[in-house]
């Protein structure tokens, strides 16, 4: 199936889509992976912190310390898709669908956090603003929310 998302971590390319991974050391030969994640579109891959962590559309989410070997984890997410990650002051954030948001220290143990966003969300990034970190999420509808916390 198709690809969604890719990172770069540790010499490594690791691609997802739909019930598939595949890795690559040069962007021209890739691998397919075999992979414990359902039979969803993994839609987010994020290296950080020496650890790649992955979502899919079935709220699952995956990591790896080489990008190879996965090990599936306790997902607050409970059925409801993973659109987007990012990782900033030692914290993993996860977003999807409803304007769910989840954090975490490790990439392995999460915590749903309250969400003032109410669409689902496509895209979140960080950024400095002024000499001061912004979080922005972007979601459906041309939605945007921006806050100086991690949690939107």
């Amino acid at each position: 199936g198709p690809y969604r998302c890719v990172a770069y971590g540790n010499g490594l390319y690791v691609a997802g889509g739909q019930s598939i991974m595949a890795t690559s050391t040069d962007t021209i030969t890739w691998t397919n992976l075999t992979i414990p994640f359902g039979g969803y579109y993994i839609e987010a891959i994020i290296y950080k912190n020496g650890l790649f962590v992955a979502g899919n559309s079935g709220g699952e989410i995956g990591t790896s310390i080489d990008g190879k070997t996965w090990t599936m984890r306790t997902s607050p997410f409970e059925g409801t898709s993973i659109t987007t990650l990012d990782y900033h002051n030692n914290l993993f954030i996860a977003a999807g669908f409803g304007g769910k948001l989840a954090t975490s220290p490790d990439g392995i143990t999460w915590t749903l956090k309250s969400s003032p966003i109410d669409v689902s969300v496509r895209a979140l990034s960080n950024s400095v603003i002024n000499g001061s970190i912004v979080y922005v999420a972007g979601g459906d509808g041309g939605k945007i929310s921006t806050s100086p916390d991690p949690i939107l």
